[in-house]
């Protein structure tokens, strides 16, 4: 890690009474397009909104008397209630209701009137995982975002990533947001089982799923973002790989600007020239038995498509690791691209990418484990 950067420190310079006049105040740039005329929290905190950055909305909208007078209400339901032998924070992630908050914002973009409303979705649960890390800070890290520019992926999904580079923002389909929320209990009562009783798992947390409709004269749009966890924050990553167990379209060009590229598994195996990477006999446990879970899991709400994310620190000589993308179900549209896929296979080609739960699930876990091997003099140890 590079030393922390010094700041330069503003000029103090004394004035007489009779040269005040010369005195200026700046305000942060923010407060002109930030829609100011929305009002600061009961704790007079402001932030500000921009249509631009989504997680301002967010972070907004979790400040509101709207937002934290349902959410408190919600809280006192589930003390009251909720499932006997467990504890208060188990029992919120537990909770069998949606827990939906609806705020509406007046706002103003580019001079033009515009109402937004910010669903926030399964707030007592998502509020529950976040637990271990203040609440608040969550909200100060959505008040700041900027696009994230991404290398190597084919979905063409908008991605955001907090100022303080702790959360990424990722823009979903409608599809895989209704697939979320079909799930998203059978994901709960997962978590609980990980962050209350100790089940090991690399799925990369999730930590809120909004919806935002902005609504003008002319338009009305709706789109849909999750916040998860930066895996690679604070972390000098030399290479990066998302990892499926396949061969099909899975190469990425390592062109100008590589070391920014998220390469892909081809890319994986030819950087180790088909020779696996080794691991430390405990981290390759503690990899093996993660996936396991993981992947039982997946399987058993009918999701393909996730993958391994790996980050390889040369520096500590570290992984870091964790699944990502498991919101995709094996719906009808998976299963016309398999068949599509399929046609290939008869003029020689490799198999598809896409197959059913079960067939990724054993896929994905004999990829992984012919990946990585246990080396008990020479290794890298695992970060999860």
């Amino acid at each position: 890690m590079s030393a922390a950067s010094s700041a330069s420190v503003p000029e103090v310079v004394e004035r007489n009474a009779d040269r005040m006049t010369d005195s200026k105040v700046s305000l942060p740039s923010e407060l002109f397009s930030g829609n100011p005329q929305l009002p600061a929290d009961e704790n007079n905190h402001f932030i500000p909104v921009s249509l631009q950055r989504p997680t301002t909305i967010f972070a907004y909208s979790m400040l509101t008397r709207c937002y934290t007078t349902e959410f408190e209400s919600m809280k006192k339901l589930v003390k009251e209630g909720g499932i006997e032998g467990c504890c208060l924070k188990e029992k919120e992630l537990l909770d069998p209701n949606d827990n939906m908050v609806k705020v509406v914002l007046e706002v103003e973009e580019n001079g033009l009137p515009c109402k937004v409303c910010c669903k926030i979705f399964f707030a007592t649960q998502f509020a529950a995982i976040r637990e271990a890390r203040d609440a608040f800070s969550y909200l100060l890290s959505l008040s700041i975002c900027q696009p994230q520019d991404t290398h190597g992926g084919k979905s063409g999904a908008v991605f955001y990533i907090t100022g303080d580079s702790r959360y990424l923002v990722k823009e979903i389909s409608s599809r895989e947001f209704e697939m979320f929320v079909t799930n998203a209990h059978s994901y709960f009562q997962y978590m609980a089982k990980c962050l209350f009783h100790g089940l090991t798992s690399l799925l990369c947390k999730v930590f809120g799923i909004y919806q935002t409709t902005v609504i003008d004269s002319s338009n009305r749009k709706t789109v849909s973002h999750y916040v998860m966890e930066n895996l690679f924050y604070n972390q000098k990553i030399v290479d990066k790989f998302d990892l499926k167990g396949s061969s099909r379209n899975r190469y990425a060009n390592e062109g100008c600007g590589s070391e920014e590229n998220t390469l892909l598994d081809v890319n994986f195996m030819e950087r180790r020239k088909g020779i696996p990477l080794p691991l430390h006999e405990s981290s390759k446990k503690l990899l093996n038995i993660g996936i396991l879970n993981d992947t039982l899991f997946l399987y058993l709400i009918k999701v393909v498509d996730y993958s391994l994310l790996v980050g390889i620190n040369e520096e500590t000589h570290e992984l870091v690791v964790g699944i990502i993308d498991y919101f995709r179900c094996y719906d009808v549209l998976k299963k016309i691209e398999n068949g599509v896929k399929s046609v290939g296979m008869i003029i020689g080609e490799k198999a598809p990418t896409i197959v059913p739960p079960e067939d990724y699930k054993k896929r994905f876990r004999i990829s992984m484990d012919s990946y990585f091997v246990t080396m008990p003099d020479q290794y890298f140890q695992l970060k999860h």
